[in-house]
């Protein structure tokens, strides 16, 4: 027993003065920590979900359901640990509206008031970033992310539904230019892919809808001015 109390002692101790051995080097390369304010624009590049719908006392009729392209903003918190690799958590919120088409009825969001067609999406991501210098001195860099999202649709049109919040998988490329020694501004491109399938059931316009789920690319176009807070 007493061996046993000594081989885990030894074995805790070893643990600990690796992780300490690996921690002074992360802590002696840890370069900066920005605060990122955002703006941009959300472009959806497909349908969010096709069925059919059967209104209150209607006939089944084939729909399509979308969301517009929409202004959005957000905030960001980059931490670079080393010249060239990073840590970025986001949240984005785009605002908008849905599409809803129906087959040989045409737009149910036509400004007629019958249907709240308000909708928006929140975008929250957490991914591992790469720099990419342009040279010594270059005022320029590139940035290429990889990481996960979480996504979630609200607002007026999914009151009455279930609007599922789904994990999926975020990339993206960006450009940055340096502005002083504390800001510089970034042009950013990400796509944030994942799977979706809403949910309306009794709705006094739509009545329910049965739907199946399908995958979504939401791309999101932003320009920020990244603030440095910590760092060189």
């Amino acid at each position: 027993m007493r061996r046993d109390r000594r081989r885990c002692r030894r074995a805790a101790a070893t643990v600990v003065l690796a992780l300490a051995a690996t921690a002074a080097p992360a802590r002696a390369q840890q370069e900066s920590l920005e605060i990122v304010p955002t703006v941009g624009i959300l472009i959806p590049t497909g349908t969010l979900t096709r069925g059919v719908v059967t209104p209150p006392g209607g006939i089944p009729v084939p729909l399509a359901i979308s969301q517009e392209t929409g202004p959005l903003v957000g905030a960001r918190v980059t931490a670079w640990w080393s010249t060239d690799w990073g840590w970025e958590v986001r949240f984005d919120q785009a605002y908008g509206d849905a599409e809803v088409e129906g087959e040989g009825v045409g737009s149910f969001c036509d400004g007629a008031g019958e249907l709240e067609c308000g909708a928006n999406v929140w975008i929250a991501s957490s991914r591992v970033l790469r720099r990419f210098g342009l040279g010594p001195g270059a005022p320029w860099s590139l940035h290429a992310g990889l990481g996960v999202t979480v996504v979630g649709h609200t607002g007026e049109f999914w009151r009455r539904g279930e609007a599922t919040t789904d994990l999926g998988l975020s990339a993206g490329l960006g450009v940055a230019l340096e502005l002083s020694q504390r800001l510089a501004l970034r042009l950013d491109a990400d796509d944030h892919v994942y799977r979706f399938r809403p949910e309306i059931r009794d709705d006094p316009v739509l009545g329910t809808v049965d739907s199946g789920q399908r995958l979504q690319n939401d791309v999101v176009v932003s320009v920020a001015v990244a603030i440095q807070l910590h760092g060189r």
